[in-house]
């Protein structure tokens, strides 16, 4: 992580030369901490849960990066007036801890599109608009999924939104297909039961179902559901009753696959 500090946030901020001989970890982050203090800065790191192990519950640190947990918790612990951007598919696991002592930090989950969907399909000149909100649906509004889906659909139907939503098993493309691939493997083995049992029911489950009908111990299921959720591979819906948990149409479909 030295090597990252260096290059990517003292270099890049044009911090004043380190001296020598090189300072150690701790001598670096004061530095930078320092300058957060002094100056107005925004820093956006992409792609953090490439930090995590694969495997695990959401938000653990690979061996090899454990040293950004350090990083991250000096910069939130540290009062100045900088602003760090961490955009990723899984929280680290110390975030939620964080949230309830830290008014500072803020967790933004990105819903899937709704309007903006629309401008997507708009845009590909896809035909049919009374069926966007079907597939926008079936889709979760993911962004990604729906430029797969619309290519698909300007290929196979000529723009017909219509005649592509006959075939439900045509909504899984490869584009798709690869990308869910990927974030199945990093799941435990806890989280893909759990996932699988929830793709199962034809309507959202709470967490009594869930504990009922899986063969894993009740903290397991629950530890999984909030590690499914970290991810945005489950959705949590509040009703009167409680939570409930389920997956997209296709997650579903990709589920059933396997």
């Amino acid at each position: 992580m030295i090597e990252f500090i260096d290059r990517n946030l003292i270099a890049s901020l044009n911090i004043k030369a380190l001296p020598e001989p090189p300072l150690d970890l701790e001598a670096r982050l004061s530095l930078l901490l320092e300058h957060f203090r002094e100056h107005r800065c925004l820093i956006i790191l992409d792609d953090v849960d490439r930090l995590f192990c694969s495997g695990e519950l959401a938000g653990n640190y690979t061996e090899e990066y454990r040293e950004y947990r350090e990083l991250f918790r000096r910069i939130w612990d540290t009062n100045h007036q900088s602003c760090i951007l961490l955009l990723s598919r899984e929280e680290p696991s110390e975030f939620a801890v964080m949230l309830g002592k830290n008014s500072s930090i803020h967790s933004l989950p990105l819903d899937g599109l709704g309007e903006g969907g629309m401008e997507i399909f708009r845009a590909k000149g896809l035909s049919d608009e009374d069926r966007w909100d079907y597939t926008i649906d079936y889709l979760g509004g993911n962004p990604a999924y729906l430029e797969s889906v619309s290519i698909a659909i300007n290929k196979l139907f000529s723009g017909k939104v219509a005649e592509f939503c006959k075939y439900e098993e045509l909504f899984l493309t490869e584009d798709i297909k690869s990308l869910l691939d990927h974030q199945f493997r990093r799941l435990s083995g806890s989280e893909q039961a759990v996932i699988k049992f929830l793709a199962s029911e034809n309507i959202p489950a709470t967490i009594a179902r869930s504990i009922e009908s899986l063969s894993l111990s009740p903290a397991d299921v629950g530890n999984s559901i909030v590690s499914l959720v970290r991810r945005g591979f489950v959705d949590r819906t509040e009703t009167e009753d409680g939570a409930l948990f389920g997956v997209c149409s296709i997650v579903k479909q990709f589920i059933s696959q396997l």
